[in-house]
């Protein structure tokens, strides 16, 4: 019986004189050889031993094929996403060096372990055995008995956390991004932790974290936190953080989400001296007066990502609307509309059809004359009557010096904060804090930062690459943590790769031979 090819077997690039097999749901590499039949004199396929398991993570050596002796001098271990991580975040690592000397191995090497894998901290030092680290950074103390008084000396630190976040100060822009993170807390014995109200309506002991990010058209990342009580509103807090961090808040721009756009938050946003861009909810009064009633109704265009953008622009007094139409999200929401009055003129077809039925039957009617008269099909006009916000973007700011294309270029921009605070509660799993004391919460929440560094240098990666829409936080992740490296006769090498996980590697132009050559120096 013939079995259907999975991609990574259709990937796998089969070594001279062998054969692939498919056995109980498995699939195998086997030698094989040609013999001479001397009756049919003809060549026939021979097979031979098993080689071992062909997987999507790669090719498995079978051991009892193995000369036992050779086996006990092989040694796996994960080198694709903690190289790639070690490789480009160097500069985090010497900047750790300088104000944590005694410590900044173990910082570093928990940082990028719970970013790759997201495990609690009494795994890490099963992740660090198995992981390329433990050569880079060797005889690493990483238990879970020695994480509590580690976690503790960290956080006694704060002068050194927060010198450590305003080195970056020379790299910011302009345009910031403020936002406010609720973090579930379950302990008695931290501050901070205040019954508060979020988003998501979790009335629960919490601390709000607000990061400031700094936003522009080639680099987006997270520049500073504090954390403040959970009952402390974000608005409040941004004035604090900007203070402590020592931002120059006469050039700076605000880039908020719709959570902002109220009259009373505009005005406290301005009383502070900030500028700002915020979107509008399409309900809005300033959105209902600004949305044209037509395409012809726009001023200009340019295109994002190879897409027409419509913009807008209507002049307030003390603030500037600004009205786009996305033609990708156009396309969407017609389609969805579409979608709705297709259903709903089937629904609206099949009553007509079974109650005509039933009169040419002579069965009792459900539905009266004027019910059934009622029943008629929606047009496409009436089904977009009234929706000429279909695919539209609003957004108010007071910072007059931007044309349309810059302000739709940073608020997009601002997606990819919202990706990240995604990924921090649900790929890195930092939504809730179990630590005890406020040492080790703020601990916590620096490995936090330093692994939110280096996730959102991925998802920036990403974004520049195109690739958004294809690859997520968790895809990156995941591949490269398949990515494996062998110690044979005392010398490492990467481990043979499936031609998928290659085209990955080039995607993102990844190579680990100078990280080998380091450990094998």
């Amino acid at each position: 019986m013939t079995h259907e090819r999975p991609q990574f077997i259709l990937d796998y690039e089969k070594p001279k004189n062998t054969e692939i097999k498919y056995i109980n749901g498995h699939w195998y590499l086997y030698e094989r050889t040609s013999v001479y039949n001397p009756k049919t004199k003809k060549m026939r396929k021979k097979s031979g031993k098993c080689l071992g398991r062909i997987t999507d993570g790669g090719f498995i050596a079978s051991r009892i094929r193995m000369d036992p002796k050779a086996y006990e001098d092989i040694e796996v271990k994960e080198i694709g996403i903690s190289s790639f991580l070690y490789s480009r975040n160097r500069g985090i690592l010497g900047r750790l060096e300088r104000l944590f000397p005694d410590i900044y191995r173990e910082i570093f090497a928990i940082s990028v372990i719970r970013l790759a894998y997201s495990p609690r901290f009494k795994r890490v030092s099963e992740f660090y055995d198995t992981s390329i680290l433990s050569e880079l950074f060797p005889n690493l103390r990483l238990e879970p008995s020695d994480i509590t008084p580690l976690l503790r000396t960290i956080g006694k630190r704060s002068s050194a956390i927060k010198e450590f976040m305003s080195e970056d100060s020379d790299s910011l822009s302009s345009y910031m991004v403020f936002d406010g993170h609720r973090i579930i807390s379950d302990s008695d014995g931290l501050e901070m932790a205040s019954v508060g109200y979020d988003s998501k309506a979790r009335h629960k002991r919490q601390v709000n974290l607000v990061y400031a990010f700094s936003v522009s058209g080639e680099r987006c990342f997270p520049y500073y936190y504090k954390q403040f009580s959970g009952d402390v509103p974000d608005i409040t807090a941004f004035s604090s953080i900007v203070e402590e961090a020592s931002i120059e808040k006469e050039n700076l721009t605000i880039l908020a989400d719709k959570g902002f756009s109220s009259e009373e938050n505009f005005s406290l946003i301005e009383e502070t001296g900030f500028k700002y861009i915020v979107p509008l909810k399409r309900n809005s009064g300033d959105s209902k007066e600004s949305i044209p009633d037509s395409m012809g109704g726009y001023d200009n265009s340019f295109t994002y990502n190879s897409r027409a953008i419509l913009h807008k622009e209507v002049r307030k007094d003390g603030y500037l609307i600004h009205v786009f139409q996305d033609s990708m999200l156009l396309a969407d929401e017609l389609a969805d509309a579409t979608l709705r009055m297709e259903k709903r003129n089937n629904t609206i077809a099949l009553a007509m059809e079974r109650e005509q039925d039933r009169i040419a039957k002579g069965k009792r009617r459900r539905l009266t004359d004027e019910e059934l008269e009622s029943l008629k099909p929606v047009s496409l006009q009436e089904c977009l009557e009234g929706k000429a916000s279909m695919g539209t973007i609003t957004l108010r700011t007071n910072n007059f010096s931007l044309n349309g294309s810059q302000v739709y270029n940073l608020y997009k921009r601002r997606e990819a904060i919202e990706d990240f605070f995604k990924s921090y509660d649900n790929s890195l799993d930092f939504s809730s804090s179990y630590m005890r004391n406020r040492y080790s919460e703020e601990a916590w929440l620096f490995l936090n930062h330093l692994s939110a560094i280096m996730a959102f240098d991925i998802l920036d990666e990403i974004y520049q690459l195109g690739q958004t829409n294809q690859i997520s936080l968790s895809d990156f992740r995941t591949t490269l943590s398949h990515v494996f490296a062998d110690k044979i006769d005392g010398t490492w090498k990467l481990a043979r790769i499936t031609k998928k996980k290659g085209n990955f590697l080039s995607l993102f132009g990844l190579d680990f031979t100078a990280v080998i050559n380091e450990i094998n120096g």
